[in-house]
């Protein structure tokens, strides 16, 4: 007699006519299908058949992110008390979080070595050496997109064998505390030539304060949307690759000057930037396509040179005042910046702008 569970997958595989249609589909469609289910139910569905198992070891998008998030958060409704289950993971976070890793090592180690990775994303608290091993597999094969949201017990460093990916598209790479740091411009010019997305939060550059000769069109000849957030000790930051339409900068606060220039540059976002308290402070864009600004909630800079913004088209623009800044400098700075936008068809402004 069978059983409800070989019921059940004779059922899925084989539908009311005993034909197993879905199995004949092509990979690419059966990829395509599975790219909507959780990564556990994807990997639960190689025990249905030789086939189904053939599919799952040359999955292209690995998502690790729907099996948990950093830090182990309880899923029950506010102010209810965690259940039995939470509660064991609350108490055993460390254990939990090995596992998580394991399964994603084991994943990527068991993946059939001709198909090639599109995507990687995963969430984990995890030490150095276990992050660089599981980046070394991905770039192993040819990743295209990585995205990588880690926390570690100390400062680590930006992982070298992304710099040596040709394949890699996309790299996005977030750190919970305490953060990580770049490596030597001389090592970090050497790679990136392929690399069209570039994001990197909680970087730590005390050490290299000023990068002036990194976002460069011989460094990232082909990067169109570049990010970074929260560049602890950063202070002063050039950006002038060619090819680049997208970029946010944000929660820089020790920012002194920033140099951002670019013919194809179309969106420009800069928020919770510059050191209120430095009385040198600048910044200048020089963005000819440029159609958007977004321009909030940075302290005013001793120096503003807009130039070239015949192409804006809507722009948001705010400012975190402090007493002081009611100088007649920082007012012309507020009034270069402003009037580089005459030629604007909306334009925002927070009310401490207004005053």
């Amino acid at each position: 007699m069978e059983t409800r569970s070989a019921k059940r997958k004779k059922y899925w595989l084989e539908g009311e006519n005993g034909i197993d249609r879905i199995s004949d589909l092509p990979d690419v469609v059966l990829h395509q299908i599975l790219f909507h289910l959780p990564i556990k139910s994807i990997a639960q569905t190689s025990v249905l058949s030789k086939r189904w198992r053939s599919l799952w070891i040359s999955f292209p998008d690995l998502d690790f992110t729907s099996i948990n998030p950093i830090g182990v958060t309880s899923t029950n409704a506010p102010n209810t008390k965690p259940s039995i289950k939470n509660k064991r993971l609350l108490l055993c976070p460390h254990s939990f979080s090995v596992k998580r890793l394991d399964f994603i090592s084991q994943v990527l180690a068991l993946r059939d070595k001709q198909s090639d990775l599109r995507i990687l994303r995963f969430r984990a608290p995890l030490s150095f050496s276990r992050l660089n091993g599981l980046i070394r597999l991905a770039v192993r094969q040819n990743v295209q997109e990585l995205d990588v949201e880690v926390a570690t017990d100390d400062y680590f460093n930006f992982p070298r064998s992304v710099l040596t990916s040709e394949s890699l598209r996309v790299f996005k790479l977030r750190s919970r505390y305490p953060g990580f740091r770049l490596l030597p411009p001389s090592v970090m010019k050497g790679g990136f030539q392929s690399l069209h997305t570039l994001s990197l939060s909680l970087v730590i550059l005390y050490d290299q304060p000023t990068l002036s000769d990194l976002f460069t069109d011989s460094s990232f000849p082909r990067l169109k949307k570049l990010n970074l957030d929260a560049c602890f000790g950063l202070k002063q930051l050039k950006v002038s690759c060619l090819a680049l339409e997208e970029f946010t900068l944000e929660n820089c606060f020790q920012l002194h000057g920033l140099d951002v220039s670019g013919a194809k540059l179309k969106t420009l976002q800069v928020a919770s930037c510059f050191d209120a308290y430095c009385d040198k402070s600048w910044v200048k864009i020089n963005a000819p396509s440029l159609r958007v600004m977004v321009w909030e909630y940075n302290a005013i800079t001793e120096n503003s040179s807009l130039e070239n913004l015949v192409s804006a088209h809507e722009a948001s623009i705010g400012f975190f005042v402090l007493n002081e800044d009611f100088s007649v400098t920082k007012l012309r700075s507020v009034s270069n910046l402003l009037s580089a936008l005459s030629r604007l068809h909306t334009l925002t402004l927070e009310g401490q702008c207004v005053e």
